[in-house]
């Protein structure tokens, strides 16, 4: 997904919701953010610009601050 997918998605979600609390937007925003991260990372193991170790340390990572 690119980047301007995402900002339609989260206008379109503004549109159709908007009694919607933001703390939920901010999940969904969360994780998509997880999930961009992980792409990523898998993208980066088959290109071999990064080791597994290197992946899963940078998932953890980004999971611990998502916390």
């Amino acid at each position: 997904m690119t980047a301007a997918s995402y900002e339609v998605a989260v206008l379109s979600y503004l549109v159709a919701m908007p009694q919607k609390p933001l703390s939920r937007l901010e999940a969904v925003l969360a994780q998509m953010l997880d999930a961009v991260t992980h792409f990523a990372r898998i993208r980066g193991l088959f290109a071999a610009t990064t080791t597994v170790d290197d992946a899963l340390a940078a998932l953890d990572s980004t999971y611990q601050e998502a916390s």
